[in-house]
């Protein structure tokens, strides 16, 4: 079971990593679309990604820009369904 701590650093990594930025380069907490100018196919990729990482599996109902908006939201959104896979 991961705690929230090791899972944003890992969705740091996968982020960057999925973007292809700089492994130095400091993430923004918030507005990550605006601050690393994600589209729309940035966005699938990124939550793919972030699927086979954690080995979680993202609704679609669960597929907004809300859920991209912040490294917080997402660090709980991939808890939260770490919880419930391991429950």
């Amino acid at each position: 079971m991961l705690d929230k701590n090791t899972i944003k650093e890992n969705l740091k990594k996968a982020i960057k990593e999925t973007l292809k930025l700089d492994p130095q380069k400091e993430l923004p907490d918030e507005n990550l679309f605006a601050s690393l100018g994600i589209d729309s196919l940035m966005a699938l990729e990124l939550l793919i990604s972030i699927e086979q990482a954690f080995d979680i599996q993202i609704e679609d109902e669960d597929l907004s820009v809300d859920l991209l908006s912040s490294i917080g939201r997402l660090t709980d959104y991939v808890y939260e369904k770490s919880m419930n896979k391991s429950a």
